[in-house]
């Protein structure tokens, strides 16, 4: 996979350095003219990393959308504006006037903490059964879709509901023994499916979900020009 950025300006010279940089770290690049086009383009969607060249007030309202939203909670924004402003729910801020190095050194931080929510977040498709035990003693019988460092989604065959404590064991393809995993139901859905964050592993266990993952999952490295 490839990390996705929106970039929202209408200046040639920024767009033209920083995709040629976004291009060298493998990042695909849809580039906005304006904030309300970057705002319709992530309608109902989320990207990786959010791009804005500062122009009005428009770009403070689209920073705050992202703020609120959920879907966005790992969405890195680079900020690029004058040096005497001043720009909320930015992680990185590149001052201009700027140059292809200034520029190269805030990207590679926003590529840093990319690759961390990325690996926090990763989610792996898995097909496995489990017989859960919620916090009543009451049998849960669950079908596991996917799992990632902090949780797992699932479809429960009985009745479960947000902030119930499931235990089961859980067996990782090509991996020897089980999981003994504590799960807190998050949240569930009236077409049958649910998920959950883990609770409590046992340090055995978190090392070996997280060799699993990492074997599981992978992401585009940067170019060499990037290094």
């Amino acid at each position: 996979m490839a990390f996705e950025c929106v970039l929202v300006s209408k200046d040639m010279s920024v767009i033209t350095t920083m995709n040629r940089l976004l291009s060298d770290f493998s990042i695909s690049t849809n580039v906005c003219p304006s904030a309300a086009d970057a705002g319709s383009l992530l309608e109902g969607r989320s990207v990786d990393l959010v791009i804005v060249d500062f122009q009005d007030d428009s770009c403070k309202d689209l920073l705050s959308k992202i703020g609120r939203t959920g879907r966005f909670q790992r969405t890195a924004v680079l900020a690029i504006a004058d040096n005497n402003q001043f720009v909320r729910r930015a992680d990185i801020l590149l001052e201009k006037p700027f140059w292809t190095d200034s520029a190269l050194k805030q990207l590679r931080m926003a590529y840093s903490k990319m690759m961390r929510d990325h690996r926090l977040r990763g989610r792996v498709p898995l097909i496995a059964s489990a017989n859960a035990t919620n916090q009543n003693q009451q049998s849960v019988p669950l079908k596991i879709t996917d799992i990632g460092y902090e949780g797992i989604g699932f479809r429960p065959q009985a009745a479960v509901a947000a902030n119930d404590v499931l235990t089961f064991h859980l067996s990782l393809p090509d991996m020897p023994g089980s999981l003994l995993i504590k799960l807190k139901v998050l949240w569930t859905r009236n077409y049958g499916i649910a998920g959950g964050r883990f609770e409590d592993l046992a340090p055995r266990d978190v090392a070996t979900l997280r060799d699993w993952m990492r074997r599981k999952t992978w992401v585009k490295r940067k170019g060499s020009s990037a290094n």
